[in-house]
């Protein structure tokens, strides 16, 4: 895939995508430094952006804000130029380039902008208007523009979730790879790209052998059931070979199939029994 957009990330990050886009994004994210970058960019302004808003949630200080305004004045007034001291230092935004410096400041300020001034009767309102001695101003309320109400879309019932035999065996990757051999198959063999790491071979065949190298499973006598093989999405290559056959052949977001294929889809590879 091209390089992950800033709503796929954003996407990413908050968790709103559909497992079979999250686990194209992801094995982007694995092979794409500048995704990555972006990624790490986003993440360190929603904890900028969660402190600000941390911020917010306190008691605002009326008595002691209004006493130091009333000094401040006073101090003008007597010694004109001179300042007040802060009731607390300023905070400086540390590790940001421009445009994630922009895009955090931005949220802040729109926040904080409508808690300060925009609610009538807040505390922060009143507090303002009484250290200044400002005359209370109403603010018009906006009334909401009516947008016609758009129909219900049909509710689509939830996928039901596969039913796959038990894990026979499974193997980490071994640098980044994984080799899975299957001997005396004959029905359907699914992979699937999954999330958990290395790979795993399912099957209900109770006589089905197996043993394992670092990196590579094979299991044999596996019979007529059907035999699902997991391989971790985000993993630099991996072989599938049946009966000494090529069956698929990963390499980074590239897959590709060497047998006749009943049903594909970008996480899943179902190959029919051969005769």
């Amino acid at each position: 895939m091209r390089h992950a957009s800033d709503g796929q990330i954003l996407a990413y990050l908050d968790d709103e995508l559909g497992s079979a886009q999250r686990s194209e994004v992801a094995v982007h994210l694995s092979a794409c430094g500048t995704c990555v970058a972006n990624l790490k960019q986003y993440e360190a302004i929603s904890a900028e952006f969660r402190e600000a808003l941390s911020w917010l949630d306190v008691e605002v200080p009326l008595t002691a804000a209004q006493q130091r305004f009333a000094a401040a004045r006073r101090v003008e007034k007597a010694e004109p130029g001179a300042t007040v001291a802060p009731l607390r230092p300023a905070r400086v935004l540390h590790g940001f380039g421009r445009s994630g410096l922009l895009k955090a400041a931005a949220l802040a300020a729109l926040l904080a902008g409508a808690a300060s001034a925009a609610i009538p009767g807040s505390p922060v309102r009143e507090w303002v208007e009484a250290a200044l001695g400002l005359a209370t101003v109403d603010v018009p309320v906006v009334e909401p523009v009516q947008t016609p109400a758009q129909p219900t879309p049909p509710a689509v019932a939830p996928a039901t979730q596969e039913p796959v035999p038990d894990v026979l065996s499974r193997v980490p990757p071994e640098r980044n790879r994984v080799e899975v051999k299957l001997r005396e198959v004959e029905g359907l063999v699914v992979v699937r790209y999954v999330q958990e790491p290395g790979a795993a071979i399912r099957s209900a065949n109770v006589d089905a052998n197996h043993f394992s190298s670092p990196g590579v499973i094979e299991a044999g006598r596996l019979g007529s059931g059907d035999v699902y093989v997991d391989i971790q999405a985000n993993v630099l290559e991996a072989r599938v070979e049946v009966n000494g056959e090529l069956y698929l052949l990963k390499r980074g977001d590239n897959t590709q199939t060497f047998a006749p294929i009943q049903e594909r889809t970008s996480t899943r590879f179902s190959f029919p029994p051969r005769s």
